[in-house]
């Protein structure tokens, strides 16, 4: 086998992890890098608690972009479907790995909510569910695609 730049054995202990790229050096001769934590897939990853620096940057990014589709909404109604095909994924890419803290499903769902230009004071599951459905509401379809998840293995 070959070494690449790219390898990284990540792990909850440092110095165990340095142990165990020293042993299989010796075994295969691929070399890795130590770290505390690493990005596998455009995912965090490690021997700790959920990471998630990437999914608060992937976040940030999909609230932006439903901003922008809330202002294309303001224009035409239609615009809002791209919440669905666009920053819904984003949004949700990686849930099914790690799993979902209920303050992330509330996130998804009030960027849904901006995406559909409805404001903080209408009733959030009711506008979901008016404007995408409501097996497109975050706090439904979350769940739904972890459990479809654990079909599959």
């Amino acid at each position: 086998m070959h070494s690449s730049p790219k390898y990284v054995l990540a792990g909850s202990r440092i110095e165990l992890a340095a142990k165990a790229a020293v042993a299989i050096r010796k075994g295969t001769g691929v070399k890795y890098k130590v770290e505390r934590r690493a990005t596998d897939l455009g995912l965090d990853c490690g021997g700790m608690r959920r990471i998630g620096v990437k999914h608060k940057k992937r976040n940030n990014k999909a609230r932006a972009r439903a901003v922008r589709i809330g202002k294309l909404t303001k224009w035409c109604k239609e615009a809002r479907k791209l919440y669905i095909s666009g920053a819904r994924p984003q949004v949700s890419y990686g849930e099914t790995g790690y799993g979902v803290a209920q303050g992330q499903v509330t996130r998804a769902r009030q960027t849904a909510n901006t995406a559909t230009r409805a404001g903080a004071a209408a009733c959030l599951t009711s506008t979901l569910a008016l404007h995408y459905g409501p097996s497109r509401d975050p706090a439904v379809a979350i769940p739904v695609e972890q459990l479809r998840m654990w079909q599959q293995l």
